[in-house]
């Protein structure tokens, strides 16, 4: 669609888990915004799992679990997939989320915004060096929003939405290159 010129720039989007995803996207797309994305995948795997085991001790109100975290991952590990908070987790999902080590070196996009809630703001510097070391335009903005995508009543994440869009109406009036 963009040789037909019915678009002038392509973009990458995501919302934690789906800003790794994009962060991870073959280089390309002529900007990126990314949503405070997960950095460690296989600390955010860890996570949901303890979180699936607390669910399942208010739920039974158990003093004890019938299942553990190492039997949720010898399941996966045997092929074959979970429940984990109403969603399917298949294996191959699994070993995906836990191979993603390192962070990618090479950026997404030539222009990138990373929106971060304050006590990641230093690993994220970190993380974005090597692109801006490769020629990308990485801006990192922090916001104190409520932790929206863990509270579904919380309200719009209104700083990271203006945001995002003064953002790329500034990219759309000063395209990458014009200076």
């Amino acid at each position: 669609m963009r040789e037909s010129g019915a678009i002038r720039r392509v973009g990458v989007f995501g919302l934690r888990f789906g800003g790794t995803i994009a962060a991870h996207a073959k280089p390309g797309a002529d900007f990126a915004l990314l949503w405070s994305p997960i950095l460690n995948l296989r600390v955010y795997f860890r996570d949901l799992l303890r979180l699936r085991l607390t669910k399942e001790l208010i739920h039974q109100r158990a003093d004890q679990v019938k299942i553990t975290a190492r039997d949720l991952t010898a399941e996966l590990e045997a092929g074959r997939s979970i429940d984990l908070l109403g969603y399917e987790a298949s294996p191959d999902l699994y070993r995906q989320m836990i191979g993603m080590e390192s962070w990618p070196q090479e950026p997404p996009a030539n222009e990138i915004l990373w929106l971060e809630l304050p006590a990641t703001v230093q690993q994220t510097a970190h993380l974005a060096r090597p692109w801006r070391d490769r020629g990308a335009r990485v801006e990192i903005q922090t916001y104190r929003e409520k932790i929206f995508w863990e509270d579904f009543s919380s309200d719009f994440p209104h700083q990271f939405a203006e945001s995002s869009i003064e953002w790329m109406q500034r990219g759309i009036a000063e395209p990458a290159g014009a200076a």
